[in-house]
């Protein structure tokens, strides 16, 4: 139950957090053109991503728990804890790549620098929402791992999306589902957004090949469910 909650404090967390971040937009996007050369602007807008973004990786860390504490022998609690990790592991992927770009912001001596830095800030903003909706699939799926045949089928379909690639780039309707539910602007960050989520499918890409490689049939399973997913939105 703790762990069921757990995934539904993040939809809270997470809507909390594209409030603030639709806040940020709609001031920051309109002023590129006109703040040429606010720094103190663009990098307090970093700020408050960075602080968000780190915020919520925190608070996940804090609600997962040890191993020591799970129930081998439940296979919904080894399920959810996978689920759970995998979104961390997730969440600390993009809080990486957030962070390495803020340390660039924050030495940012000129507008241009700081504006294609901030953009960057922003991509991160964008991505933690498409992360948080992605985990959201196993609340719909359930928890039970797939019998053998379909379990074999989800890692065989897997494997050949991440070898085409094709299907696996962020689509224009999900941009435009963006503009829509929430009001971005994420046409003025698509390129940004787009190099992001390339790094991400390596980053789903590379935890589906080491739970395959340590047998992890459980972790191996949400990370083949996130690429399909990936591959449908």
């Amino acid at each position: 139950m703790a762990e069921r909650k757990f995934l539904a404090i993040f939809v809270i967390v997470g809507f909390i957090f594209a409030i603030t971040f639709i806040t940020i937009l709609m001031l920051f996007l309109p002023a590129i053109s006109h703040e040429k050369e606010n720094l103190a602007y663009y990098k307090s807008t970093g700020l408050q991503i960075h602080n968000d973004l780190q915020g919520i990786l925190q608070d996940a860390k804090s609600m997962l728990p040890s191993t020591a504490d799970i129930n081998l022998d439940d296979a919904d609690e080894i399920m959810r804890f996978n689920i759970n990790l995998s979104l961390i592991d997730d969440l600390a992927w993009i809080a990486e790549q957030e962070g390495a770009n803020y340390e660039k912001l924050k030495l940012a001596t000129s507008y241009e620098d700081a504006n294609k830095y901030v953009k960057k800030e922003l991509a991160c903003s964008v991505m933690v929402q498409y992360i948080l909706l992605l985990s959201m699939v196993f609340e719909d799926t359930g928890l039970a791992l797939p019998e053998e045949e379909l379990l074999a089928k989800y890692n065989e379909t897997a494997e050949k999306l991440l070898q085409s690639q094709e299907k696996l780039k962020i689509s224009d309707e999900l941009l435009e589902g963006f503009r829509e539910e929430f009001g971005l602007k994420v046409e003025e960050i698509k390129p940004e957004v787009e190099e992001l989520f390339a790094g991400y499918v390596k980053h789903v890409a590379s935890k589906f090949a080491l739970a395959n490689s340590t047998k992890n049939r459980e972790r191996a399973y949400v990370e083949a469910k996130k690429i399909l997913t990936i591959a449908q939105t």
